[in-house]
């Protein structure tokens, strides 16, 4: 009230200032009204879709520009510059806010984040040249691709954001 006293200076005698004091719960309820619903599934899967297609067409850039990878050390270069790309998406999503009492679409934010973590571990493994990390990594990131899958099509995102085929690139 003061402020806005202050704003119009009294020029109104107190008209404006006591009309707004009785209209201010109103706001008020109205305000909070509208934030107790929270997210949608649809609102969530609407914003969640724009960012994987986004994603999408920034990662099959680099995979243009750095091409079909032929030794162990371009699959590693490869997820170097993907790596960076996922962890910005997660960010992205991760500051989404999830529909209330919604577990696929929580569990799809938590499959999505191991995805970035899957990816280090591959490039990990490519960089070592040890066939046995490599094979290791690789299955992880075969089951990580299950996973991943099965929760886009829970939480109702379109394949786009299944982060792929769960397939290592081929060396």
């Amino acid at each position: 009230r003061l402020w806005f006293g202050w704003c119009c200076r009294g020029k109104f005698n107190g008209m404006i200032t006591s009309r707004a004091a009785r209209l201010l719960p109103v706001i008020l309820v109205a305000l909070v009204a509208g934030g107790c619903g929270g997210t949608t599934r649809a609102d969530w899967v609407q914003q969640v879709s724009v960012i994987c297609t986004d994603a999408k067409a920034e990662l099959d850039a680099i995979e243009a520009k750095v091409g079909a990878p032929k030794s162990a050390a371009d699959v590693a270069t490869l997820l170097d510059q993907i790596v960076p790309v996922a962890e910005r998406i997660d960010a992205k999503i991760e500051a989404i806010e999830l529909p209330k009492d919604d577990p696929a679409a929580a569990q799809w934010v938590q499959i999505s984040g191991e995805g970035t973590q899957v990816m280090r571990t591959v490039s990990a493994a490519y960089k070592s040249g040890d066939a046995t990390n490599i094979q290791r990594a690789s299955l992880d990131m075969v089951s990580y691709g299950g996973k991943s899958q099965l929760a886009t099509t829970t939480a109702g995102l379109p394949p786009d954001c299944g982060q792929g085929s769960g397939q290592p690139p081929a060396a």
